[in-house]
């Protein structure tokens, strides 16, 4: 498309200037604070820039388009510093740390990296902003069913940059004559219009995007529409490679471990005082313990601090198990859910099932909700291999039958452990009823779908941004 060719000259000049300035950062460092000889700095330079373009290729680090977030941006360019800083470590350590035909030493190359990465955020941030204001609106028309297109008009209102008519296709051909950046959002049974097809064939080859509803909301809303995709969906659909992927799922849990050691100082000093001022302030238990389901389908239970007041006895936590083991049907536990809901003192949906002013909630609790902190104790479970650090967040037994009967697909989001965080948690931050947890659900399966280490930091920096700007419930 036109726009795209435009986009994609500017991405060439983004990727060059970023090697001129990894030259000049490592020149001043070399050659100024570690006085290096300049005719070794020139011998070096060359696999070192190869190393950070191919990285920054790889990850698409410099690509600034619509349908990227400033977070998921933001991620990519950390992944690829981390990569070529990788890659370079090997090779210092591969020819010999104190040898003359070694690309940089370990400290020119570890303050030029971390100098080189403080540059591409900046840049990244006010590029993001300055693409966002310069590239023109995409303009889609939708081929479909008028529900669906009400449908897509309701879900995609935050989609600023995005304008959507149901004109005929006369309007797409009128608006590539103008250069604007069109497409077309087709219903997949509209595929099979011998008359459409060859309109849209002739607009493809034109520079129009022609796309499927599905395919739109992965590419732009970053979730898997329930009420457009059938059982034969799922079959021939790519994706969801990570569910049986052995060394993919160890390489999650090798990033799980590290990254609860590395905090872990931090944070148990965060849950001794937090746990300390809810025994002062609010005169109970700081803990307690609930249990959900897990990876597979299993029950584990998970600690978390405590945010609500009890009442004597733990009428709340007795509640729940007593509908466990009762033999009540499971369509009379979902009529009377809500009336069992409002009794629940302590539970994972404070975000689903708890009002936003919640009487309940302790002063302490209200600090702890808002900055995330009462789910720091979960770490335990994942260090126990019962819970990954980011995941679909696990719901209790009763809540999860009733769910797996009102939703479909909704045991899908069990082919992988939950988390303390997760794609549908920073996405979708709010929810109240079993059409929110559907929502969620549109989430999980895209994050499932679409598994990634990039796709983790982009939660995992999302999930800090909440939890710094105190935004959370």
């Amino acid at each position: 498309m036109i726009a795209n060719q435009h986009s994609f000259g500017f991405n060439k000049v983004i990727l060059s200037l970023d090697l001129m300035v990894f030259a000049l950062i490592s020149y001043l460092i070399s050659t100024k604070i570690y006085t290096i000889h300049i005719d070794t700095y020139l011998a070096q330079l060359p696999p070192a820039l190869l190393v950070v373009a191919i990285s920054l290729y790889l990850l698409s680090a410099f690509e600034i388009t619509l349908n990227v977030s400033l977070s998921s941006l933001i991620s990519r360019n950390l992944i690829a510093v981390v990569l070529a800083l990788a890659i370079l470590f090997v090779i210092i350590y591969v020819s010999g740390p104190g040898s003359g035909s070694n690309v940089y030493g370990r400290g020119v190359l570890f303050l030029t990296m971390s100098l080189f990465c403080m540059w591409l955020l900046v840049t990244r941030y006010f590029l993001f902003r300055f693409q966002r204001k310069k590239v023109p609106y995409h303009e889609w028309v939708f081929v479909g069913s008028e529900q669906h297109f009400k449908r897509l008009k309701e879900e995609t209102r935050d989609l600023t940059r995005h304008r959507f008519t149901t004109e005929p296709m006369s309007w797409l051909e009128q608006s590539l004559e103008r250069k604007l950046d069109a497409g077309v959002i087709l219903d997949d049974s509209l595929y099979d219009d011998p008359l459409l097809g060859e309109k849209l064939i002739t607009q493809k080859f034109k520079g129009a995007t022609i796309t499927s509803i599905d395919n739109f909301y992965q590419n732009y809303l970053q979730k898997i529409p329930l009420f457009h995709i059938k059982e034969h969906w799922f079959i021939s659909t790519e994706g969801f490679g990570y569910i049986n992927d052995s060394i993919r799922q160890r390489v999650k849990r090798t990033m799980d471990l590290l990254i609860v050691i590395v905090t872990l100082p931090v944070t148990l000093l965060i849950i001794a005082i937090t746990a300390g001022l809810i025994v002062i302030m609010d005169r109970q238990n700081p803990f307690f313990s609930q249990q959900r389901i897990g990876w597979h389908g299993r029950e584990f239970e998970i600690i978390k601090l405590r945010t609500m007041r009890t009442t004597t006895q733990e009428n709340s936590q007795g509640s729940i198990q007593l509908a466990n083991r009762s033999e009540v049907k499971l369509e009379e536990q979902a009529v009377d859910l809500q009336n069992r809901l409002s009794t629940c003192m302590e539970d994972d949906h404070k975000d689903q099932w708890t009002s936003k002013n919640d009487t309940r909630v302790t002063t302490v609790g209200k600090i702890l909700r808002r900055y995330r902190l009462d789910e720091l104790p979960q770490l335990i479970n994942v260090l126990l291999g019962q819970m990954s650090i980011v995941g679909p967040r696990p719901e209790q037994p009763t809540y999860t039958r009733m769910l797996e009967q009102k939703i479909p697909y909704y045991d899908i989001r069990h082919s992988i452990k939950p988390g303390i965080t997760g794609w549908a948690q920073v996405r979708f931050p709010y929810g109240a009823s079993i059409e929110d947890s559907s929502s969620k659900l549109e989430f999980d399966l895209y994050y499932i779908k679409h598994y990634s280490i990039q796709l983790d930091l982009a939660i995992l920096i999302k999930t800090f941004h909440t939890m710094l700007s105190g935004s959370g419930r």
